[in-house]
């Protein structure tokens, strides 16, 4: 039952693209570098619309996956300093409770 659905989603994505293809398949004139630099239409290529914005759709998702990821590493890396104080408050803990414990009663501090 699931591998319909699966060929459904496919299937609509599939004819989607085609479409999109079909409907902006005409050429465009796509300039690397602009214009008022006048270098002769050296750095100027004709490509179909819907590659272009393909390239262009792929290009903002790889540079938001970077973005992204350095954000969580500084994030990962605030994390990691604050686990490493707190378990370094957490041995001082353990220190004070044993030297504090350690002027009673043995029984007593078996019942705490």
């Amino acid at each position: 039952m699931i591998w319909i659905l699966k060929f459904g989603i496919s299937s609509v994505v599939t004819f989607s693209l085609i479409w999109f293809g079909i409907l902006n398949s005409h050429e465009v004139d796509f300039n690397l570098v602009p214009k008022f630099f006048d270098f002769d239409n050296f750095y100027t290529f004709e490509l179909p619309l819907y590659l272009i914005m393909l390239f262009s759709i792929f290009f903002g998702f790889i540079l938001g996956c970077i973005l992204e990821n350095n954000r969580s590493n500084k994030i990962r890396k605030s994390l990691k300093e604050k686990i490493k104080e707190l378990r370094k408050s957490d041995t001082e803990l353990q220190k004070l409770k044993k030297r504090v414990n350690a002027n009673r009663d043995d029984v007593l501090s078996l019942l705490e």
